[in-house]
């Protein structure tokens, strides 16, 4: 089934997000439903087909995604402090006795990382790479200045405007993570070949 496809490796790991797998299943199941004649068996082909491009505009930082590239931000301790947090609640679901132990697989992982304060250098790198989107940065997060720390809302705006479009278009992610880095995405894609 095209759920399967879409993510086979489910079963191994429960580290990641279905929103996106959902809906493209969704899509396959569609397309293997009208289009029957068409379906090569191989998803990523099936979504090529449908002119569906693997792009990734919404950055999210999962723990270990981004390890051979300018955005990580994978910290010992801030990795220690969500296993903490997350043990607690095993150990109070399990005297409670309503411990699900599909839950020790997300140990670490559950959650994409949180922004609550971000250097601007960071955030200047972050708006250069073609993302639309960012998850995870609440209302109330700060930016790291030269000169103190400044609300992300009122930072942001000065970034959009130095972001160059070109290299930004240049810079497609194909997914939230470093197989997804637009080095890998580009050298074999036919929209970046198009690039000037």
């Amino acid at each position: 089934n095209a759920s399967r496809q879409a993510v086979p490796d489910w079963s191994a790991t429960s580290e990641g997000c279905s929103c996106e797998a959902v809906s493209l299943a969704a899509i396959v199941q569609e397309f293997e439903e009208t289009h029957p004649r068409e379906v090569s068996g191989d998803f990523l082909d099936d979504l090529e087909r449908m002119g569906v491009e693997q792009t990734c505009t919404t950055f999210v930082h999962w723990r270990n995604c981004l390890r051979e590239t300018a955005l990580n931000r994978d910290s010992n301790l801030h990795f220690a402090f969500i296993c903490l947090v997350q043990a607690y609640s095993l150990l109070r679901d399990w005297f409670a006795g309503s411990l699900d132990l599909t839950a020790i697989r997300n140990i670490g992982n559950a959650f994409p990382r949180q922004f609550d304060r971000v250097g601007v250098e960071y955030l200047e790198t972050l708006t250069q790479e073609g993302f639309l989107f960012g998850r995870k940065f609440s209302a109330g997060t700060l930016v790291d200045m030269a000169d103190g720390v400044v609300p992300l809302d009122k930072v942001l705006p000065g970034l959009w405007d130095k972001v160059d479009e070109q290299r930004a278009l240049n810079q497609m992610w194909s997914r939230a993570g470093d197989d997804g880095r637009p080095d890998q995405y580009c050298s074999n894609h036919e929209v970046c070949k198009k690039l000037p």
